[in-house]
């Protein structure tokens, strides 16, 4: 099994973005050392499938070129009962043989112990519009709603298994119904293609199963 990861010890230093970001998934602050590790903190926290995450999650010993190594990633993601370990790295450092070499011996110690791993590049990470709609989603993941809301918007799927946006806005009737449907995709009980185009009133929404 591996070792316990970094503590997640936010320093401020010049000219490095690091902070915590407020995970209403985890209930918890998530620490973050980048603008990068921020933007994936973001797509992770909307993604539906996702269950479970942590920030510097272990220390995971690897073989390469004969010599021992420690590595530790920057999250451990639980997505539809799979786990997963990412890292975020910007893209140009990617391209590097000898990066791509390291990291390949690391996804080979995963793999055999029934990991997955996947490599973040920063610009996938910062990719529109899907960061745009992250964003968007995340201003309203605290709003609250009720069993009542729920029920309404399920009524609209009795005779279709797509409505827009607009439909859902019209089917909570009061006040905050933007906010509280959006809430509710924040949650997962709503699902839309956050990848394809900016979040609008026309924008196709299904029912989580």
């Amino acid at each position: 099994m591996f070792g316990p990861g970094r503590k997640n010890i936010v320093v401020k230093k010049k000219a490095t973005f690091r902070g915590y970001f407020q995970s209403n998934k985890l209930n918890r602050m998530i620490a973050f050392e980048s603008g990068n590790e921020f933007n994936a903190c973001k797509l992770i926290e909307v993604d539906p499938g996702v269950t479970d995450y942590k920030e510097q999650p272990a220390a995971i010993p690897y073989e390469l070129n004969g010599r021992s190594h420690t590595y530790y990633p920057d999250f451990w993601v639980k997505k539809y009962g799979q786990e997963t370990f990412v890292e975020v790295k910007p893209a140009e450092i990617l391209k590097d043989p000898e990066i791509r070499s390291k990291y390949g011996a690391i996804e080979e110690t995963l793999k055999g112990q029934g990991y997955k791993f996947t490599l973040l590049a920063d610009d996938e990470a910062a990719k529109q519009p899907r960061l745009r709609n992250s964003e968007l989603l995340l201003r309203y993941a605290r709003s609250e709603y009720s069993h009542q809301d729920v029920e309404a918007i399920k009524s609209l799927f009795i005779r279709s298994r797509e409505v827009t946006l607009q439909c859902c806005f019209r089917a909570l009737k009061f006040e905050n119904s933007i906010q509280k449907t959006y809430a509710m995709v924040c949650a997962g009980v709503l699902l839309v293609n956050t990848g394809e185009e900016d979040i609008n009133s026309n924008t196709i929404v299904t029912l989580a199963k």
